[in-house]
């Protein structure tokens, strides 16, 4: 037996599978429906036979990410997407390990896509964090933890959360600084619903606690790397909205137990339109430039908003964004930024999106155009 399944470790119930693992996962991924009716939607011309068959050989994670993965992302991006530009990467290191942390707009495609625009650039992929609420499938746990995905689970208990926080910590600084293994977080714990990216300081708290120096040395060394995803169509906008709107007039929004599943589907397929994508700089330098005179949960706030105006800055602003600051304010004041044919496309979009639920168009209509809007006030530096 291979020595990483003789030691037992404290990260056995949240990190990805071994290679030694992968074949057998693989095998019972093969046995689920759910997951064989997938593939036939990504694959429609595909044999099923030796679709299994030639899974059921392979034997790496990075096989599985070669064969399955990127030719699966690829076959949503050509029915989704129109296309995807990038930045940054051009800058990145083979050798060195980054922390991608990353505003958060789709529930898999935001690390789903940078993978494969990672390997598409020479690049290794990275472990990605996937909360446990999302796994409300035996197979989808199956399928992410192949994909090099590990675990981040929600509801723990108030006596049990800087325990569970701690291992987590030590896991994924573990990954950056020992394995030199780059890891994919998002900015805060569920999607930005309202077009405003925000990091979450319990995010970075939570990444401090593991580090045995100062505040900047133990940042410095997982070496940050703000990442900005720019959609311009938003995935799940009408839902999100719907949410806001739930939230706004009752006071709170209780998922159901296939919420983020039916989150997950619309997101992978529907219209996207164009993406950009950018990596940043590492903050080495930024970090010093925090006051060191401050108490922790000071520096804390000023890292979480240094990473907010790199964002911020690298977000890239579409048509979809002006429109919707404009029609919101009722206005024209962005009309140079987009064409007549471009609003009336817009404005089709919001129309048919808004039909998809029960919740009156005219007060969820706001909340929707601000989830496109509000990237203009963040990256122009504007009060909403």
């Amino acid at each position: 037996m291979p020595e990483s399944l003789k030691q037992k470790n404290e990260f056995d119930e949240i990190r990805p599978f071994y290679d030694e693992e992968v074949n057998a996962a693989i095998n019972r991924l093969l046995q689920e429906e759910e997951f064989l009716q997938g593939m036939k939607f990504l694959f429609p011309d595909w044999d099923e036979d030796n679709f299994a068959e030639r899974l059921s050989q392979l034997e790496t994670v990075k096989e599985f990410q070669k064969i399955l993965m990127y030719p699966a992302v690829n076959a949503v991006k050509d029915k989704t997407i129109r296309g995807i530009t990038t930045s940054g990467f051009e800058n990145k290191i083979k050798e060195e390990a980054y922390l991608y942390i990353s505003n958060h707009r789709d529930i898999i495609l935001d690390s789903a896509l940078l993978n494969i625009l990672l390997f598409e650039h020479g690049l290794d992929t990275c472990e990605v964090a996937i909360g446990s609420n999302l796994l409300v499938r035996r197979w989808i746990e199956e399928l992410v933890r192949l994909n090099r995905n590990f675990i981040v689970h929600r509801d723990i208990p108030p006596k049990l959360l800087y325990p569970y926080s701690l291992r987590l910590s030590k896991y994924i600084r573990q990954d950056l600084v020992e394995k030199k293994m780059s890891v994919w977080l998002a900015q805060r714990q569920g999607r930005t619903k309202n077009g405003r990216d925000e990091t979450q300081a319990g995010l970075l708290k939570m990444l401090s606690i593991s580090g045995d120096a100062d505040l900047i040395r133990n940042f410095s060394a997982l070496k940050i790397v703000p990442m900005a995803i720019s959609y311009e169509y938003e995935p799940c906008d009408y839902m999100k909205a719907r949410e806001l709107y739930v939230l706004k007039t009752t006071g709170k929004y209780k998922k159901g137990p296939e919420d983020d599943l039916k989150s997950m589907l619309v997101g992978l397929t529907s219209y996207k339109g164009r993406i950009h994508m950018d990596l940043g700089e590492p903050i080495l330098g930024g970090l010093q430039s925090i006051d060191h005179s401050k108490n922790k949960n000071d520096q804390i706030k000023e890292l979480a908003d240094l990473i907010d105006q790199k964002i911020y800055s690298a977000y890239k602003l579409w048509p979809t964004n002006y429109i919707a600051h404009d029609l919101l304010g009722e206005k024209s004041e962005f009309s140079n930024h987009y064409t007549p044919d471009e609003k009336e496309q817009f404005e089709e979009h919001m129309k048919s999106s808004l039909l998809k639920i029960e919740e009156p168009s005219e007060e969820v209509k706001p909340l929707f155009l601000k989830i496109y809007a509000e990237p203009v006030n963040t990256k122009l530096g504007r009060e909403s």
